[in-house]
């Protein structure tokens, strides 16, 4: 072999490559670096990027979230009828409740027949009693839909409840309820029942803490202990509300806003009473889980009982506050969510509109127009297919579907 070809030998046997090897072989090692490079930036992403926070989704999108985080769900097409056929019937075993809806309750399907095809307009319920008017004539049926037109002729709902919870009739002066199916006399104290706001407060929140009564001087009300008749909250004050959760509100004649403890401390002031004394009032002068609702100049605020301020999002409006979930608006946005008593959102705000939580359950609508229930998890315990429903009122809720008429449920516990 000469010393050409002995030259070309070596270099070929010390791993020498054509040029097509050559590129094939940069190619590979190209995307190796360029792997390694984007495990190496998910990576400190993962690590360096704090856990999310649970906020509304963004404007023009709808979140389709599980039950726990709550939010609009699409659900099968199915007619209202179809969805109301889908409850339980209603049984002689089951006990209709005026409690918060939780673990243990089941909504069951009530015989609405004698309800009919009747307009939206002419039915209303008020204190679990239906008010059917049918060309000016008017029946009236209890929270099982049994008609007592006949038993409380002469009688008037009186819109509030006695000590125990029960809806008050009035009828010559003097106070009526219905118990086990028979009407008798029964005691209203005002000055201690008053809640305040005239709505269909539930039963929940009726009486009062036996411990302590207001009592009157010189037209203005104070709160006093029923034990020793030492003052709490001195009489200066337009209203005194009884104790919730350990506090009292008070409202002077200026419609300003105090807050105190049974020791007689001052809690909070400052803050404004509500300016409505209707059902755009809800969640005011009572404390549930630790919170009630105030004013400020700058509008509505949620107000901690130990005098501060609840964080809510600065672009959106406290419309109402009632079974610890707090129901807010985006102005201008036409959306409603709720938050809980925590600060975290339980159902996000994606409906076009919502009422306040009653007895643990809110009515809302979809960007559709159409109705559903809600629960405090944020589920849609009843899908939006309804053209409207009403509150949950001592345990009863209609719905209805112009095609179809009325429809009834009734939150229910076993015996």
């Amino acid at each position: 072999m000469d010393k050409n070809n002995l030259k070309k030998h070596k270099q070929s046997s010390s791993g020498a490559l054509s040029p097509k090897a050559s590129l094939q072989i940069g190619l590979a090692a190209l995307m190796l670096l360029l792997s390694l490079g984007f495990v190496v930036l998910v990576a400190s992403e993962v690590i360096s990027r704090p856990e999310a926070e649970h906020v509304p989704p963004p404007d023009g999108t709808v979140e389709n979230s599980s039950p726990s985080q709550g939010g609009y769900t699409e659900v099968p097409v199915l007619t209202a009828e179809e969805l109301i056929n889908a409850f339980e019937k209603f049984s002689e075993d089951d006990r209709i409740s005026t409690e918060v809806y939780g673990d243990g309750f089941s909504l069951k399907r009530l015989d609405s027949s004698r309800l009919g095809n009747t307009e939206d307009a002419g039915i209303y319920v008020k204190m679990g009693f239906v008010f059917k008017n049918v060309d000016g004539v008017e029946s009236i049926y209890d929270s099982s839909l049994t008609d007592i037109t006949q038993g409380v002729a002469g009688y008037a709902l009186a819109g509030v409840r006695d000590g125990e919870g029960y809806p008050l009739f009035v009828k010559d002066g003097k106070y009526y309820r219905i118990k086990d199916g028979f009407i008798s006399e029964a005691e209203y104290r005002a000055a201690d029942f008053d809640k305040g706001v005239s709505y269909d407060y539930p039963a929940y929140l009726a009486g009062c803490d036996p411990r302590f009564e207001v009592f009157s001087r010189d037209g203005l009300y104070g709160l006093r202990r029923t034990d020793d008749g030492s003052t709490v909250v001195p009489a200066k004050y337009a209203d005194v509300y009884g104790v919730s959760e350990g506090l009292i509100c008070a409202v002077d004649k200026d419609g300003k806003l105090f807050v105190f403890d049974t020791a007689g401390e001052t809690v909070a002031s400052g803050f404004l009473a509500a300016e409505k004394e209707n059902r755009s009032a809800i969640g005011y002068y009572f404390f549930r889980e630790g919170l009630t609702r105030a004013r400020t100049a700058q509008g509505e605020v949620i107000l901690h009982k130990s005098g501060t301020l609840l964080d809510v999002p600065r672009d959106f409006t406290v419309e109402a506050y009632s079974d610890g979930m707090i129901l807010l608006s985006k102005p201008n946005s036409h959306k409603y969510g709720f938050m809980n008593s925590r600060g975290a959102w339980a159902c996000n705000p994606v409906y076009s509109d919502a009422e306040p939580f009653y007895e643990g359950l809110a009515v809302v609508k979809n960007r559709k127009g159409k109705c559903g229930l809600i629960d405090r998890q944020g589920k849609e315990v009843v899908p939006c297919a309804f053209d409207s429903i009403t509150n949950c009122s001592d345990g009863l809720i209609l719905l209805y579907e112009a095609e179809y008429g009325w429809f009834a449920l009734a939150k229910t516990t076993a015996k």
